[in-house]
């Protein structure tokens, strides 16, 4: 009995597969918090016009970091350190004052023009990449599914 409840749930398993929580939703009655195929890929990177860029590159540099990064976004939520690095890379010398880039507190969410513009910034480039999904293929694969 117990072999064949396993085997059940390996196919199970398999079968749910690279499944959206709406998929997973609508076919098996439940979702995944952080499932992977439910977000979309937002990269982020330095720009090279930044005048703290080569400042900001050896500072990444010493943290064993790269300039470009990439985050996961949910439909739900998103990842904190996609807020850090984006107050990372907008910063500028007026919000630095005297104080060197080691010194900033990147977790600070109190400096509200900074995080106006962070929002903005996050919601503007998650549209643009939501313009790229067909919905009519994703409907149709629910349908199929």
């Amino acid at each position: 009995m117990q072999i064949k409840t396993i085997t059940n749930l390996i196919k199970f398993l398999q079968h749910m597969d690279k499944k959206t929580n709406l998929e997973l939703l609508l076919l098996y009655g439940f979702i995944l918090e952080r499932n992977p195929f439910d977000s979309i890929e937002l990269r982020i990177s330095l720009s090279n016009k930044d005048s703290f860029f080569e400042e900001k590159k050896g500072f990444m540099e010493e943290c064993e970091k790269t300039t470009e990064i990439t985050f996961p976004i949910f439909y739900y939520k998103y990842p904190k350190e996609l807020y850090e690095f984006l107050r990372f890379c907008i910063i500028n010398d007026k919000d630095l004052g005297l104080s060197d880039l080691s010194d900033f507190n990147f977790n600070d969410e109190n400096n509200f023009k900074l995080e106006k513009i962070i929002r903005k910034l996050v919601l503007f480039s998650c549209e643009k990449i939501l313009k790229n999904y067909s919905k009519k293929i994703f409907e149709e694969k629910i349908l199929n599914s």
